[in-house]
């Protein structure tokens, strides 16, 4: 055997070491755990002590019963390196790495920053972690507790004129708000974090909240000389956002009314209006000629239209929109045929899916997991619908008061965990409105737009800069890789009988 093939041999050696080494690392520290309601400790490979390089660990989590999880960090440190390409740790709020991002973040930093108070919440009952290392710098990793919170009460909020009513989807208990100053109360939405019910009066032309779990307060307002008609809450973002029927207009404030914004003001006839709280988007209906579903950024900004006209179902007073979350999907009742629609979150994927309902005027649609749930004002009935069709669940109609159901929202009661907030604290004086990749602008007031902070038209040469100095990094680092096996490798000019390899040795990864 010549020297020439003893090097090349070593090489070859030495990334088969070094490729079995990595598919070592993740599969020894690949887990399925499953939460429960007594905290658990999930830990780097080998901490407290340094972890190994090369390794990528998929660890998912499953709580029973379909209960959220909660996740606190003890310990976080990770090599530090822009957009942490060198090491990193990354959580989905799902079962696979094409679920919602929850977390990623390296160096010691792990707030990221929507994590202000040191605690995580998972949306749903599972949850992938991800940790990646690389070929060099190690550090002691992380540590985090982990368990299952129980799952709280859903209920259905709607309005009815001068009440809104709710009603417990586990035991179809009911009951009604209402105060003197109510006029015609057509919409409706409550915060899970803070406990306030925030509601819409077209009559008074105003908004209200008042506060409904925990400590209760008597109503408050925080808009003046409105005309609310869609209404949603961005929760994470702690935003109000509504469309405005007599000024046609898209117009966003804060939860206490501190910092009030005009964001869209060229619209026809706004109507319904639903928001992508994790990725920035927000969702409307605009009732002129043609009717159109448009997208917009939470600031307004990068409007697209979804569809438009009655060929993609979209008639005059369409007004029953949703979006489900989970499956990036945005639905609507047409009002001319009571035929359900459907497209994805970038307009693709148009589908007509039901012709079964005979509701003749939808006002206001939610979606959860196992059904299509609607207002029909002139009707009186709020109906459920399962997911596929096969049960019509009876039109609900309660026999006090005013059957002119309207505004509607499906939420969670007595939830009071933080969801990720793409704003840090304090990061803006004014509003801070999110943008989709994780960006947000500041807004001091209406119509009084300062500059941008991390504005979307700068994400092209983001991604240019950090695709050119990835590249580079990939080189260097073969570059290094390859120097670093020569400099063990066998010179080929070193023969004889006096001659030894040098000795070559490789730690197991952990």
């Amino acid at each position: 055997m010549t020297s020439r093939t003893k090097v090349m041999m070593f090489h070859l050696l030495c990334f088969l070491i070094g490729f079995f080494g990595v598919v070592r690392g993740q599969t020894e520290c690949d887990h399925e755990l499953t939460a429960t309601i007594i905290p658990a400790t999930l830990t780097s490979p080998n901490f407290p002590s340094n972890y190994s390089n090369n390794l990528r660990c998929v660890i998912h989590i499953r709580s029973p019963g379909g209960s959220r999880m909660e996740m606190k960090f003890t310990t976080f440190e990770l090599e530090d390196s822009d957009d942490c390409a060198n090491d990193s740790l990354v959580i989905y709020n799902g079962i696979d790495e094409g679920e919602r991002l929850l977390f990623h973040s390296c160096g010691t930093t792990w707030i990221w920053p929507r994590f202000p108070d040191g605690l995580m919440e998972t949306s749903g009952s599972e949850a992938t972690i991800v940790f990646v290392t690389d070929d060099f710098v190690s550090a002691r990793g992380f540590s985090f507790e982990y368990r299952y919170i129980r799952t709280p009460q859903e209920a259905l909020f709607f309005t009815a004129e001068t009440r809104i009513w709710y009603i417990y989807r586990h035991n179809a208990h009911n009951g009604y708000f209402n105060d003197t100053s109510m006029m015609n109360v057509s919409a409706v939405d409550f915060d899970t974090h803070s406990g306030f019910l925030f509601y819409g009066d077209s009559g008074a032309r105003r908004i209200s909240r008042r506060k409904i779990i925990g400590t209760l307060s008597a109503s408050e307002v925080i808009v003046t000389d409105v005309d609310p008609f869609g209404f949603r809450l961005d929760i994470p973002s702690r935003l109000l956002y509504w469309t405005d029927a007599t000024l046609r207009t898209i117009s966003v404030i804060d939860h206490d009314g501190t910092h009030r914004s005009t964001i869209i003001s060229d619209l026809d006839h706004p109507g319904a209006i639903v928001v992508e709280p994790y990725e920035g988007y927000i969702y409307y209906t605009d009732m002129g000629s043609p009717v159109k579903l448009e997208r917009a950024d939470g600031d307004g900004g990068n409007r697209l239209i979804l569809a438009q006209g009655s060929g993609q179902g979209l008639y005059r007073n369409t007004t029953a929109l949703a979006i489900d979350l989970k499956d990036r999907v945005l639905y609507w009742i047409d009002s001319s045929h009571g035929y359900l629609h459907s497209v994805r979150y970038d307009g693709s994927g148009h589908k007509s899916l039901s012709s079964a309902y005979t509701t003749e005027n939808p006002f206001a649609l939610v979606v959860d997991s196992h059904a299509f749930i609607f207002t029909d004002p002139t009707k009186g009935i709020l109906r459920f619908d399962s997911r596929d069709f096969t049960i019509h669940g009876p039109g609900l109609s309660f026999t006090s008061g005013s059957k002119y159901y309207k505004g509607l929202t499906l939420r969670s009661v007595g939830f009071t965990g933080a969801e990720p907030n793409v704003c840090p604290n304090s990061a803006c004086s004014g509003l801070c409105l999110p943008k989709p990749n994780d960006q947000y602008r500041c807004v001091t007031g209406d119509n009084n737009l300062p500059p941008i902070i991390g504005v979307r038209g700068s994400v092209s040469v983001l991604v240019v800069i950090v695709i050119i100095v990835g590249a580079v990094l990939i080189i260097v680092g073969a570059v290094l890789i390859i120097r670093k096996c020569r400099k063990a490798a066998p010179r080929a000019e070193a023969t004889g009988p006096g001659t030894r390899n040098p000795a070559f040795t490789h730690e197991r990864l952990r």
